[in-house]
């Protein structure tokens, strides 16, 4: 019972953790679309 709790709380502090990666690679292909246009 306890090993699954731990995993169920594993797997929401990936979830939080993934959050700003995710923004910081949105930002990333925004950023290098808008460098596509440019050249």
């Amino acid at each position: 019972m306890e090993g699954t709790n731990f995993r169920g709380e594993n797997i929401l502090f990936l979830k939080i953790a993934i959050q700003p990666i995710k923004k910081y690679h949105t930002l990333l292909e925004i950023s290098f679309i808008t460098y596509k246009k440019i050249l």
